[in-house]
């Protein structure tokens, strides 16, 4: 179906005008210093320091002439990472991009292994921890985006482990991701973020594990009435469906509410990231059939929404500090400091931070 589609749009593209080719390029580079310094009575995460530098380049061709109304790119390349005392880790990158008008918004297909930059759609930490986004930074497969002036939407798959005789450890593992948002009024959004991981089996583990999360929020941003860069309160609740096939035919079904406020000016921030409610992450100290906890294996989510001593409530609340000027167009320089409390103060991080994108 995929393909008759690409072909279709394709045609389209030939038969309207005349073809151009053009070279075309992404890339980014990333460096990021992240010190962890977490209570070791009770830690619900590891102290230490993730110091790494990251690059992603795409270089390729782009099919339509500048006016063209459809838009399509083909791009090659490579993402390297190099863990300072750790050693480098290589990705490859090959994708298809796609963008189109379809009624009264743009269509975009993003086919292949892209950056994962390409998913522009808002994810809580409930989905993805710093450290995720900063380790797996490319994903593998499918995206189609629907985009106006007055909302946004995307689904895809990223497909994350495939069963192979070769690698009897690797499980076969795939997420189905989507987001989306509508802007009412202006400042206020109604959106929503969710995600299906499908964690199965591998030549050794025969057992499969399912996780879903499903989280809708509503967001203002008051930033044009108050004169400031940003003055934002983001209001959501966190359900999630889980479960061990083989420890039990029933899902568990914890949640969680986040309310998150910013208030930003003069380049200077504060993030108050405040969490309740049911362990979201109640497998990460089952032991799996590997002989070890599924962990961060399993899950991608921030750790500290753990529940501490197995409690049905209880509190996460991240306090962020942060610093983050203008110097040159395209460069991201941040300096954050955060504040970690779950059942008391449970740690801290500080954070350098900078990116350059072409």
């Amino acid at each position: 179906m995929t393909g008759t589609l690409l072909c279709a749009v394709c045609s389209f593209s030939r038969a309207g005008e005349r073809t151009a080719v053009k070279f075309d390029y992404d890339i980014a580079f990333k460096t990021a210093f992240d010190n962890r310094e977490y209570d070791r009575s009770d830690a619900l995460d590891v102290s230490q320091t993730l110091f790494g530098v990251r690059a992603q380049v795409g270089l390729g061709i782009r099919i339509g002439a500048d006016s063209s109304r459809v838009r399509q790119r083909i791009l090659a390349g490579a993402s390297p990472m190099y863990e300072f005392g750790g050693g480098w880790t290589v990705e490859p990158l090959l994708w298809y991009e796609l963008s189109a008008p379809l009624r009264k918004c743009r269509f975009g297909i993003v086919a292949g292994a892209f950056p994962r930059s390409k998913s522009t759609e808002y994810y809580s930490d409930a989905f993805y921890s710093e450290r995720n986004r900063f380790l797996k930074d490319t994903y593998g497969g499918l995206q189609f985006s629907w985009k106006a002036r007055n909302f946004g939407y995307e689904f895809g798959v990223d497909w994350m482990g495939m069963l192979r005789p070769a690698s009897a450890a690797t499980r076969e593992q795939f997420v189905i991701y989507s987001a989306g948002h509508h802007t009412f009024l202006p400042g206020l959004r109604l959106a929503y973020s969710a995600h299906l991981h499908h964690y199965a089996n591998s030549m050794k583990a025969r057992n499969v594990v399912d996780d879903i999360l499903v989280n809708p929020y509503i967001e203002y941003n008051a930033a044009h009435y108050a004169h400031i860069q940003t003055l934002m309160a983001r209001l959501g609740y966190i359900q999630a469906f889980q479960r061990d096939r083989d420890l039990s035919s029933k899902l568990m079904t914890p949640s969680k509410g986040e309310f998150y406020l910013e208030a930003r000016n003069w380049n200077v921030g504060i993030i108050n990231d405040f969490f309740f409610g049911g362990d979201i992450l109640p497998l990460f100290n089952v032991i799996s059939p590997e002989g070890t906890p599924y962990g961060t294996d399993l899950y991608m989510r921030d750790p500290f929404l753990r529940n501490r001593n197995d409690r049905d409530l209880c509190i996460y609340d991240k306090v962020s500090v942060y610093y983050e000027p203008f110097i040159v167009k395209r460069l991201t320089f941040r300096i954050q400091l955060d504040f970690q409390f779950n059942g008391g103060f449970a740690g801290s991080r500080q954070m350098i931070c900078v990116k350059y994108e072409l």
